[in-house]
């Protein structure tokens, strides 16, 4: 393990955890406006007209 500058290896583990908040939060958005809000498309375009 190479010993690094203490800000380096903050800013380092800041930004690990705001990329895997950004994926987290962008995924379970996906994952629960999926059911509420279908896709109005895929449930209205084959029967809608």
């Amino acid at each position: 393990m190479v010993h690094k500058d203490p800000t380096q290896q903050f800013v380092m583990v800041l930004s690990a955890l705001l990329f895997l908040g950004i994926v987290g939060v962008t995924t379970a958005h996906r994952f629960i406006t999926a059911p509420i809000f279908p896709d109005p498309i895929a449930t209205y375009g084959t029967k809608g007209k």
